[in-house]
């Protein structure tokens, strides 16, 4: 991380009528995170702190902290499910055109599986 040039990383999804878009960027102590069904916009956010003490365990983030009040439980969701993922600080924004039980599932096995992918192609272009 000793390059000073933020870079961001997209993902949009491909099969879907109201396709999730998400947009991460990593910072040398965190990573902010950007998730829309309605393009780039700042939505609720959450932050989310790994507990290495809890490192293999589902509850993965200390004191979460959300200011918004639409999307509230899938903020934080996704930010502590990130913030264990990467063992980092996270910011997430998150801006959903509903809060349906769907779309919030949706939004959270997209946001993983996005994290997980941008963290498999930057170790592989660290090698």
């Amino acid at each position: 991380m000793g390059n000073s040039e933020i870079k961001w990383y997209s993902r949009r999804e491909e099969s879907e009528e109201n396709p999730l878009t998400l947009y991460i960027t990593e910072l040398e102590n965190g990573i902010l995170l950007l998730i829309t069904d309605k393009g780039p916009r700042i939505g609720t956010i959450a932050m989310g702190i790994p507990n290495p003490a809890v490192k293999g365990r589902a509850i993965t983030s200390s004191i979460p902290i959300v200011f918004g009040i639409r999307n509230e439980l899938f903020s934080r969701a996704i930010a502590e499910r990130t913030a264990h993922i990467c063992q980092k600080i996270v910011i997430a924004s998150v801006f959903l055109s509903d809060e349906t039980p769907e779309l919030a599932q949706r939004s959270l096995k997209f946001a993983v599986k996005s994290i997980q992918t941008y963290l498999s192609r930057k170790e592989s272009d660290q090698k």
